[in-house]
């Protein structure tokens, strides 16, 4: 497709690269996100998109999802805006992602409590030709042992079909964990641990479904490597876990993951290229 517009996170450029935001985009912030900005159509509303993030700290102080428009003819970014409800927690994780409402034509947001000391649920916003309100009550789902800020590439991914979600974490003895998704109610639920692999280290950070949606790709190190290059591409067969390991050239520690349009999977790496 053609380029509309792109954003860090603190500013907003259009399709000629010119920046089209004055002050940062969700505030002053920490942009150090792997999955931390998603773009939603606005539906029914050709050419206007809203951006969704999570406001990110990391001195302990609140942090809450916040939201901004773009219209692309009128070359406009809206200020941000920041749910409310009061069923949400002080502090969210930098865990979001977006996926398309089973009646084709509203999208869900979907991000994660901050864990840790705070709570490991799951929330879901939806977003309708009407907008998004601000103050509606998110979907709650509760019940899961994964715990994880985000932040530094670690993902929160859905499956092109919707009903999916992967999500990694800086953890042990399970870095990752798949789960079903109800994209006609917005509810998370059957979490699915990806356990660790003899003589490999644990995941680090990026993570994609293929495009039929039977498998995922993460990035292990080698233990022989004591925690540095190489690294090794997991492909994983969604129904049991079975996994294959392919041969790479080039890549350290890779933080996010992307599948394209092309069906070809992205990968960013710690040397700054594709």
């Amino acid at each position: 497709g053609n380029l509309l517009f792109y954003s860090n996170g603190v500013s907003v450029w259009n399709s000629r690269h010119k920046k089209i935001n004055d002050a940062p985009v969700f505030g002053v912030s920490d942009n150090n996100a792997g999955t931390g900005l998603c773009y939603i159509p606005y539906p029914a509303h050709p050419g206007k998109y809203f951006v969704a993030g999570v406001y990110p700290n990391f001195d302990e102080t609140p942090s809450g999802v916040r939201f901004f428009m773009v219209d692309v003819a009128a070359n406009t970014v809206s200020p941000y805006r920041e749910f409310s409800h009061p069923s949400l927690p002080n502090r969210f994780s930098q865990y979001l992602t977006v996926v398309p409402h089973c009646n084709g034509r509203d999208y869900w947001i979907v991000t994660k409590g901050h864990g840790g000391l705070y709570n490991n649920n799951f929330y879901a916003f939806l977003v309708t030709s009407s907008g998004i309100d601000v103050a509606q009550a998110p979907v709650i789902s509760s019940g899961f042992s994964l715990r994880g800020f985000g932040g530094s590439g670690y993902q929160l991914k859905a499956s092109r079909a919707g009903d999916q979600l992967i999500l990694t974490a800086p953890r042990s003895d399970a870095a990752a964990a798949l789960y079903d998704f109800d994209s006609r109610t917005g509810a998370v639920n059957h979490e699915r641990l990806v356990p660790n692999v003899t003589g490999y280290n644990n995941i680090q950070s990026g993570v994609a479904f293929s495009p039929n949606g039977r498998y995922f790709y993460l990035m292990r190190s080698s233990d022989l490597a004591l925690n540095g290059p190489p690294y090794w591409l997991f492909q994983y067969r969604v129904s049991d876990f079975e996994y294959n390991i392919i041969a790479t050239t080039g890549f350290y520690f890779s933080s996010v993951f992307q599948l394209g349009p092309d069906n070809q999977l992205y990968i960013a790496n710690s040397y700054n290229f594709l």
